[in-house]
């Protein structure tokens, strides 16, 4: 979200047909792979030095998408896969409890981050 333009080259990189043409510019993949990584840690320097708020732009994005990542999916998907009648009734309450309470904690990470971004702003 933030940097595109080096997550656009990582996908480049593993393209088949782009790494014969870098191929020819670097000589092999160790320094392809770390001409691309000092390029992507230079570009999110850049950024995070610009952006005056770019902490509280990472506790939004680390708000939203690592609560959903760390425990929503994997209790949804957990379900998914086994069911609720093939999960006794204590897992399926203590997995409803922790989607409810990382929903809670995803919903206050949100409204506090977006409201130290409008303050800061």
């Amino acid at each position: 979200m933030v940097t595109p333009l080096p997550v656009w080259l990582v996908f480049y990189s593993n393209a088949k047909f782009p790494k014969a043409h870098l191929k020819l510019l670097v000589g092999n993949k160790r320094s392809l792979n770390m001409l691309i990584r000092t390029f992507i840690v230079i570009s999110t320097v850049i950024v995070a030095l610009t952006v005056p708020f770019f902490g509280h732009l990472m506790a939004l994005v680390g708000s939203l998408l690592n609560v959903m990542a760390l425990m929503l999916l994997p209790c949804i998907c957990y379900l998914k896969i086994f069911g609720t009648t093939r999960c006794s009734r204590v897992e399926v309450a203590l997995i409803v409890m922790i989607i409810v309470l990382g929903s809670l904690v995803a919903a206050s990470g949100t409204y506090s981050s977006l409201q130290k971004i409008i303050h800061e702003f």
